[in-house]
């Protein structure tokens, strides 16, 4: 019905007549206690296990990584788990598995990209996600350094590699994530 269009009167007054002795409800603003407090405890626990992923990730002791302490800038990014077969991690590379899930992580600082990271986790296991890519962009490769040191240290990883061209090529990896260990 259009704002312009009027209600005749007679139509008014059997619509008045029609809801008797109601009356507007007035709207107070006040919650139940319990409920705010179990809410805060469910908030609180829900960050402090995306937190506990965030704690695999460190910077030091990276050295054990690297071979002959260098990284090849141009070389795409790989790894596999030692139990995990090597048909996944050419899966994972030829673009057989599609991401469910995408992180951008542009614009971001180390810290807030390792929260970021164990959002993700959290999200992956709880929504039972296996695949999914992070973007990390060029910019001055510090996060493109960085990232898949952290993703060697974090339990949930089964393999990763770098994107295939249509999702990002070098500005992005895929990993591959064992969502049913707790």
């Amino acid at each position: 019905m259009n704002k312009k269009t009027t209600i005749p009167i007679s139509e008014k007054l059997i619509f008045r007549q029609w809801l008797g002795k109601t009356r507007k409800i007035i709207q107070d603003k006040i919650f139940p206690k319990k409920i705010v407090k179990r809410a805060n405890h469910i908030l609180k626990r829900k960050q402090s296990e995306e937190s506990a992923h965030s704690y695999y990730f460190s910077c030091r002791n990276v050295s054990h990584l690297l071979i002959d302490n260098s990284i090849l800038v141009d070389a795409p990014v790989c790894y596999i788990r030692k139990n995990v077969h090597m048909n996944e991690l050419k899966k994972l590379k030829l673009g057989k598995y599609i991401p469910e899930i995408f992180l951008d992580l542009h614009g971001l600082t180390q810290n807030q990209a390792k929260i970021e990271l164990g959002k993700l986790f959290f999200m992956c296991q709880q929504e039972k996600f296996s695949c999914a890519c992070i973007i990390h962009g060029h910019g001055k490769n510090i996060l493109k350094q960085q990232i898949p040191f952290w993703l060697l240290q974090h339990p949930l990883i089964k393999a990763f590699h770098s994107a295939p061209k249509r999702f990002g090529s070098s500005a992005a990896i895929f990993i591959l994530m064992d969502v049913h260990l707790k």
